[in-house]
C-alpha cells in the first residue's frame, strides 16, 4: 500500500474516507493530496452536491490544507453564474485559514463583478499584502497585479 492516490480522483466521498483510513493506519498520519486529485475529484462530482458536500466534510475534518484548495477551486469554478455561492465557499474557507490571499483574490473578483469597486480594492490590497508577506511566487503577485489594475480601471 502507499500514501498516493491511485486514481486521478476520487470517485465518491467514501473513497476518500477509505483513502484516509488507510493512509492513516497504515503510516500514522496523512500526506497531502496532490491538487490535481481533488479538481479532477470536484470535476468528476460536480453534478452531485450532496457527494460534494460529503466530501467536503471529511476534507474540512482531515485534510484543512485540502480542504482549502477543493473550496477555492469550487468557488472559481462557479464564480460566474453563482457568485454568492462562490463568496460562501470562499467564506469557509477563510474561517480555517484568514490569511488565504487566494481566498481575498476571488473575492475581490467578485466583488469587481458586482461592480463594488471599493470593496474589491480593500480585498486585493489585503491578498497582495498577504502573498508578498508570505513570499508567494511571483506568479501570484503577478495575477494579483492584473486583478488591481482591473479594479483601477473601472474606478
Amino acid at each position: 500500500k502507499s500514501w498516493r492516490v491511485d486514481k486521478d480522483y476520487f470517485d465518491s466521498a467514501e473513497d476518500l474516507k477509505n483513502h484516509y483510513t488507510m493512509v492513516k493506519s497504515t503510516y500514522g498520519t496523512t500526506f497531502n493530496i496532490p491538487y490535481t486529485v481533488l479538481e479532477n475529484s470536484y470535476y468528476m462530482l460536480q453534478n452531485n452536491p450532496d457527494e460534494l458536500s460529503k466530501m467536503e466534510g471529511i476534507l474540512k475534518a482531515n485534510y484543512p490544507n485540502a480542504f482549502e484548495t477543493f473550496n477555492i477551486y469550487r468557488a472559481g469554478m462557479v464564480m460566474e453564474e453563482k457568485p454568492k455561492e462562490s463568496e460562501k465557499l470562499i467564506n469557509e474557507v477563510l474561517q480555517i485559514n484568514s490569511k488565504s490571499s487566494e481566498s481575498y483574490h476571488l473575492l475581490a473578483q467578485i466583488k469587481l463583478a458586482e461592480n463594488n469597486t471599493a470593496m474589491a480594492d480593500s480585498l486585493i490590497n489585503k491578498a497582495m499584502n498577504l502573498a508578498i508577506s508570505q513570499k508567494d511566487r511571483q506568479w501570484k503577485i503577478n495575477e494579483l497585479n492584473e486583478t488591481k489594475k482591473e479594479i483601477e480601471e473601472k474606478n
